[in-house]
């Protein structure tokens, strides 16, 4: 038998190396055992990883067909390098937390970063679109050309808007519409609000001399109600109601804010009441609100709305969603409440106080909701996840005059909140003259393969308000 000693012959007698044991390639107590598949080296103690068949036992080269996916090197002993995978480590990946796998590409936590997508992470967003998972939209740049990582404008910004990412209006096209070629809707919107002022001073006048008529006539019963402040008779505004010039829920009273209040029957379900309809443009919508402010035409019209509950709110007032309500008279109306998906072995866990809204040219385009209480926070974001709402308007601030408002429901910059299986994480902040935006990633960490995300821009409007708004506005979209 044959002995491959690394020095010197072998031990006749008994097949053994005396001294520095086998050659390359060679292996055990006689050295005449070639390196089994996939190892080579002094000892075979080396490893490689051809992509078929073996190496070579003496150098370690792959002999047929180069190396396995994630691996590189002459010998093929060399995992790829971060950020790489694949055949001899020649594809890249772009994953938010560490590096992808070395052999088939996939991130950990299937995230990418910013402005990639795929199921490797290695396709850039397209055309127009950049940021988390590509859900921001560069509209406002020239050809929609942005960097797909952090949306900066390439090739400049379209006319109007300024800025890296062309999301400013621009002062000088702003100036153009002031010019006197563009001043007719303000002229419109002038007289417009003149014959609106006429108006209501006519029907103020009616309805002064018709109270002054009414005071005339004995009135039967002590029975009043508390309304702006003041205190009037509950008959009058019950004639008031049967002539249709304004609408009062005569259940409500102080005694039942609780939530006792007996529900109105008969109403319409879908009635609005916009007591004065204004069918405006857009372009025009500026200028009105500052005549009315001049006017103070928007405190006549509030005062028109109708007082108190209108609606059924039966599962809002239940015991068991009593402690989910900021305020004791403020629930939410059945028929057009927000019903979240139940939990397991929660009966009420799809009660939030939440109301849709329609838009002009679609049924639910929007959500109404108070702001979250400590324990309404995991609820809120629910919400936000089952409706797929990805714009938050938030209207109040935390605190109000000494008073808690609305409990701080999101997490800092570059933070994460967890609550149960939800986790939401702050991408971005931005502080406006006027508002603050923030851009929020809300992933259900249930699915094990591929979570589900949604991306939230979120815009507090706060710092450019009056106190004591309680509500925030939510625009579902599709995601």
């Amino acid at each position: 038998m044959a002995c491959y000693c690394a020095r010197g012959p072998c031990n006749k007698a008994t097949g053994q190396c005396p001294l520095g044991g086998c050659i390359l390639g060679w292996q055990g107590s006689t050295c005449n055992q070639r390196c089994s598949d996939g190892y080579f080296g002094n000892g075979c103690k080396k490893q490689c990883f051809c992509k078929s068949g073996p190496c070579d036992s003496f150098s370690g080269k792959c002999i047929l067909d180069g190396c396995m996916d994630g691996y590189t090197g002459d010998t093929c002993s060399h995992l790829c390098v971060s950020g790489t995978f694949g055949r001899n480590c020649s594809k890249s990946c772009y994953c938010k937390h560490d590096s992808c796998r070395h052999d088939t590409g996939l991130c950990p936590k299937l995230e990418c970063q910013d402005g990639w997508v795929g199921i490797y992470c290695n396709q850039a967003c397209a055309l127009g679109r950049y940021g988390p998972a590509c859900q921001l939209s560069c509209q406002n740049c020239k050809g929609q050309n942005c960097s797909h990582t952090n949306g900066t404008c390439l090739n400049g910004c379209k006319e109007g808007w300024t800025g890296s990412e062309c999301i400013m209006k621009s002062l000088a096209v702003q100036s153009a519409k002031n010019k006197p070629g563009k001043m007719l809707p303000i002229y419109i919107a002038c007289i417009a609000g003149v014959i609106l002022v006429v108006s209501i001073i006519v029907i103020l006048m009616f309805v002064l001399r018709r109270k002054k008529h009414n005071k005339r006539k004995p009135v039967l019963g002590s029975e009043t109600m508390e309304r702006n402040g003041s205190t009037e008779n509950l008959t009058e505004y019950r004639e008031m109601n049967v002539q249709g010039q304004v609408h009062v829920n005569e259940a409500y009273s102080e005694d039942n804010e609780a939530g006792c209040s007996t529900d109105i029957k008969n109403q319409n379900a879908n009635d609005y009441y916009n007591v004065i309809r204004n069918d405006t443009n857009i372009s025009e919508l500026r200028n009105l609100i500052l005549n009315k402010k001049e006017n103070d035409t928007f405190q006549e019209e509030y005062g028109k709305l109708p007082n108190g509950l209108v609606h059924p709110h039966t599962v809002s007032v239940k015991p068991e969603n009593k402690a989910k309500n900021r305020f004791i008279s403020v629930f939410s109306y059945d028929h057009s409440r927000v019903i979240l998906n139940k939990i397991q072995n929660d009966e009420h866990s799809d009660y939030i106080n939440a109301n849709y809204i329609d838009g002009v040219d679609k049924s639910k385009a929007y959500i109404a909701t108070q702001g979250p209480r400590k324990n309404t926070v995991f609820d809120f974001w629910r919400m936000v996840l089952e409706c797929k709402c990805n714009k938050i308007v938030m209207l109040t601030g935390l605190v109000e005059n000494g008073k808690v408002k609305c409990e701080k429901y999101w997490p800092n910059e570059n933070k994460s909140l967890t609550l149960s299986y939800l986790r939401v994480e702050m991408k971005d902040c931005q502080n406006a003259r006027f508002y603050t935006k923030r851009l929020f990633c809300v992933t259900n960490t249930r699915y094990r393969r591929i979570a589900f995300r949604l991306s939230v821009s979120f815009y507090n409007m706060a710092r450019s308000r009056d106190p004591g708004s309680i509500r925030a506005g939510i625009i579902p979209q599709i995601f």
